[in-house]
């Protein structure tokens, strides 16, 4: 009898590693940020990147890759385990020493995600103005990154009409507009 049960956790023991294996070939979840940044680097061949900041949002926690003129966000979901978010990393638009992407989505509720780098020290805050007229504001990190989640009700709210570069006081350094309306 005990060495059939034996046998039975050894089975068990084996069944579990090889499933843990597979799995870890095939699902992208990393114990900690770095490790997913890490991963998704070597996927593209660039990195290591510049973590410029960190936000907790509704549902998960974000952090930003940066390096060259790509960025990376990288989500915590489904308990103590992260992803990258996107399938390649996003190539960084605008001038005027503002880059910056966004990426948005739909499910429970639609989510937009805006962040970037400035490369202006005069720059302080970006202001993301939305189509309904609304804006956000998102203080830059000191090392120049930001890092702008919004949680909306229908997908409608989030088309993003201009991203403005603000000093301290709240005058426009620099203005792209994305939407012309």
């Amino acid at each position: 009898m005990n060495r059939l049960r034996r046998e039975k956790l050894l089975r068990r023991f084996v069944f579990l590693l090889l499933f843990v294996v597979l799995c870890r070939s095939f699902w992208p979840l990393y114990v900690t940020p770095w490790g997913a940044q890490r991963a998704f680097q070597r996927q593209y061949h660039w990195g290591p990147g510049q973590v410029l900041c960190q936000e907790e949002g509704q549902r998960e926690y974000r952090l930003l890759a940066w390096e060259g003129d790509t960025a990376l966000v990288v989500l915590q979901r489904w308990g103590p385990f992260w992803m990258a978010e996107g399938n390649v990393p996003a190539l960084l638009m605008g001038e005027n020493g503002l880059l910056y992407s966004w990426r948005s989505w739909g499910g429970e509720e639609y989510e937009l995600v805006v962040y970037g780098k400035t490369e202006d020290n005069r720059i302080s805050q970006v202001e993301v103005e939305f189509l309904t007229g609304e804006t956000r504001r998102q203080e830059v990190t000191s090392e120049g990154g930001f890092l702008l989640v919004e949680s909306r009700g229908t997908s409608d709210d989030f088309y993003v009409k201009t991203i403005r570069g603000l000093d301290e006081k709240g005058n426009i350094i620099t203005e792209d507009v994305i939407i012309k309306r």
